[in-house]
């Protein structure tokens, strides 16, 4: 065996050492690392609301926000987001708006949506607080998470839990009292709604651009339509409105030339216009319902009137008109109605030159939803400005 033979075994087996050190290494340090990355920030709660007894209640919407303590610097001071005192303040002042509501759709800004409990009244909330307050941020030393929950027949209920970056395995129980001379027993056509809802849920299913989804969607909005119909000829008329509201913000895959081309969520459309003024027409009781329609109807007559020439004259008269049902259903509803209506209102008193009317509803607004606090004052200077110059 030759030197040169001996040398080259010798360095090949050196070379080989330093490779499965180096490969050791990279494990022992980047698996870690990695295993952060996709998910070492993420906590996961579970939530299950039950009744006196223990029994689940099944379906229950449930809102969240959450509160950094302390916060993390300066800048966090300032961040527009709900307190827990806030959350339960929306929550008990206006309980039936929660079930209005998907990630797409909200009745405030920075209410976090986390889901629907199950048939056995559970749910999973997974919660990525760095994915929420954007890659530089860290965790804080406690991040408080309140919880709101409510389902149509029993009673509003928040609770909160603490979480710390390695909290795992956390539950929270919600107990649940039923409304007072509600009927307990839930109907076939209302069974169907709850099911159909949650499986709406699920944004990543929902979001699949196939023929297999488009047609599953499309199942999920005929059944809706027939069990609202059938809710309606039974004397339920307030749920036949709140089923066919969901009908008007389903989420859809787009077709072109008969192929799935692309995903849409609440789109505006003539079958979604039409959907949210049958459900007004079920039920012109509800506030809520009646102030979708409103919004609906200013963006469907925009729309049939974008390719004519219209005058401004015109414009004004269709404004004012709305204006003035607005108004109207304000003074009736105000705490009832949505911040996006409000928000509405304001923008049409600013349309005429309103400058008074607007920084009144405004500052309502502000009060309303106290998450807009900065963008209000912002505006309101803005007003302020530009009305001075004039």
């Amino acid at each position: 065996m030759s030197v040169q033979y001996f040398t080259r075994r010798v360095w090949r087996a050196r070379l080989k050492i330093v490779v499965n050190f180096c490969f050791l290494i990279g494990i022992t340090v980047c698996v870690p690392a990695w295993a952060s990355f996709i998910g070492g920030n993420v906590s996961t709660v579970t939530i299950k609301t039950v009744d006196s007894n223990g029994a689940p209640i099944p379906w229950v919407t449930i809102g969240a926000s959450w509160t950094p303590y302390p916060p993390l610097n300066e800048e966090e001071k300032y961040w527009p987001r709900l307190k827990p005192e806030d959350l339960k303040r929306l929550l008990f002042r206006n309980p039936e708006a929660w079930e209005y509501w998907n990630s797409y759709n909200r009745p405030v800004m920075y209410l976090k949506f986390s889901g629907m409990t199950n048939q056995n009244g559970e749910l999973q909330n997974r919660i990525d607080y760095i994915g929420e307050a954007g890659r530089g941020s860290q965790w804080p030393a406690e991040l408080t998470v309140t919880y709101g929950a409510y389902r149509h027949g029993v009673l509003p209920i928040t609770g909160q839990v603490k979480l710390h970056q390695k909290s795992r395995g956390i539950e929270i129980t919600l107990v649940m009292a039923p409304e007072p001379n509600h009927d307990q027993q839930m109907p076939d056509y209302l069974k169907t709604y709850y099911e159909i809802k949650h499986e709406l849920t699920d944004w990543r299913r929902n979001e699949g651009i196939s023929l297999k989804n488009y047609e599953r969607l499309e199942n999920f909005r005929q059944r809706l339509i027939e069990a609202a119909k059938t809710a309606f000829v039974k004397g339920d008329s307030q749920s036949a409105a709140r089923i066919m509201y969901w009908v008007a913000y389903m989420p859809e895959v787009t077709l072109s030339n008969g192929k799935p081309n692309g995903f849409a969520q609440t789109t505006e459309s003539l079958r979604n216009y039409e959907a949210i003024k049958k459900a007004a027409e079920y039920d012109p009781n509800n506030p809520h319902i009646q102030a979708q329609s409103m919004l609906y109807e200013g963006w469907w007559w925009n729309h049939e009137n974008d390719a004519k020439r219209i005058s401004y004259e015109d414009v004004k008269r269709h404004r004012r008109a709305w204006l003035d049902r607005a108004v109207a259903l304000d003074k009736v509803a105000g705490t009832r109605l949505w911040a996006k209506f409000h928000q509405e209102i304001a923008n049409t008193y600013g349309f005429f030159d309103m400058h008074a009317d607007e920084i009144v509803k405004l500052e309502w607004l502000k009060s309303y939803d106290p998450s807009w606090r900065i963008d209000i004052d912002d505006r309101i200077k803005r007003i302020k400005r530009r009305v001075g110059k004039s």
